[in-house]
């Protein structure tokens, strides 16, 4: 089972960092954890630097506008629930 968390920023300066609520951490396993980007009125280059560490991340954009708004989405798998085991016939 995966947890999202759709919300929006905007950079300043060409970056931002994304606080992530109080309980990320704990309901959330630290593996494959993703972060989606989409820009918002408008286009740059958005990236994530580095991972999702202690319920935070760094988006930047090192051209286009430097103040870009951007729509974000964390998915991460469940840590309170047992991974699911796929039954062989």
């Amino acid at each position: 089972m995966k947890k999202s968390t759709p919300a929006s920023g905007q950079l300043a300066n060409g970056t931002t960092t994304v606080l992530l609520p109080a309980y990320f951490e704990a309901l959330t396993r630290k593996e494959n954890r993703t972060v989606q980007l989409t820009a918002k009125n408008g286009w740059s280059p958005l990236y994530v630097d580095g991972e999702v560490v202690n319920g935070k991340f760094t988006v930047k954009a090192d051209s286009g506008n430097p103040h870009q708004q951007f729509f974000w989405e964390v998915k991460a798998v469940r840590a309170d629930v047992a991974p699911l085991v796929v039954e062989k016939d």
